[in-house]
């Protein structure tokens, strides 16, 4: 993965690339200490220089985010020309794919798109869910997984259990371990396994393992819609030369649709990538 230039809102990218375990090249004449940082941990290969032609060869997801509209064009020219998927920090028009802004709470993702036509929308949604979604979340997906294990294993019907888990949102799981009531929490949770061990008649024979993967498909497959609904994602570009680390780095939102606002060319911090 190439990243051309280290200025803060590129050092905020990289940062959240290294997080999701991708591979990074860094390219910029000058380098701010956080991406120096990186650097020293071995997390990431900085080349101090000018971007050059040619430079994209090899990569197959390229983010332009200098302060040089001459360069930032010049990227995504050559980076589209070399089949590599290409984002240009406010300039949708230059980017082969877009990425939303996202809000994580613990293992829970939300994210947020425009399709890189209005980026301080996205942030605006993204703030409010981040008001509205707590880091109590985290700890309701820790427990509600734990459940949902239990309930497989008892061989409950997936839609049976998606019914038990929508119960114990609207009646305020959240809410609940939030405020630190412990003791309203477990008896929640506690409510669906009253009846484990006894399925519905029309429970089928399946094994648990089975009734997993078709769970989990469920999710996988709600998943895949999110990631593939609209023009211009990351995941309808793959290159086919996509590693898993490298791929995480992108659909795992890395690149914040909602960070940087929408600023006209130009308008950014100056100086040389900066």
């Amino acid at each position: 993965m190439l990243v051309v230039g280290a200025g803060a809102v590129a050092a905020r990218k990289i940062a959240a690339l290294v997080l999701a375990k991708a591979r990074v090249t860094v390219i910029a004449p000058t380098v701010s200490e956080a991406v120096h940082a990186l650097e020293r941990d071995g997390q990431i290969r900085v080349e101090c220089r000018p971007y050059a032609s040619g430079d994209t060869r090899g990569a197959f997801v390229v983010i332009s985010a200098t302060d040089d509209d001459e360069v930032n064009r010049q990227v995504a020219d050559e980076a589209r020309a070399c089949g590599a998927l290409v984002n240009v920090v406010d300039r949708p028009a230059l980017c082969t794919f877009t990425v939303p802004a996202v809000v994580r709470r613990g293992d829970l993702t939300l994210a947020v798109a425009t399709e890189g036509r209005c980026p301080s929308l996205a942030r605006a949604v993204r703030e409010q869910l981040e008001r509205q979604y707590g880091p109590e979340y985290g700890e309701v997906v820790t427990r509600v997984a734990d459940l949902r294990e239990r309930l497989i294993a008892a061989g409950w019907e997936p839609s049976r259990i998606h019914a038990a888990v929508s119960s114990l949102v609207e009646a305020g799981l959240a809410e609940a371990i939030a405020c630190g009531d412990e003791a309203r929490a477990a008896r929640l949770l506690a409510a669906p396994l009253s009846g484990v061990g006894e399925p519905s008649a029309g429970t089928s024979r399946d094994t648990a393992a089975a009734r997993d993967r078709r769970d989990g498909a469920t999710e996988a497959d709600a998943l895949a819609h999110a990631d593939l609904g609209g023009p211009g994602t990351a995941a309808q570009g793959a290159h086919p030369g996509t590693t898993g680390s490298d791929a995480a780095g992108v659909a795992r939102g890395a690149l914040d649709e909602g960070e940087h606002g929408d600023h006209p060319a130009g308008h950014r911090s100056r100086g040389l990538y900066g």
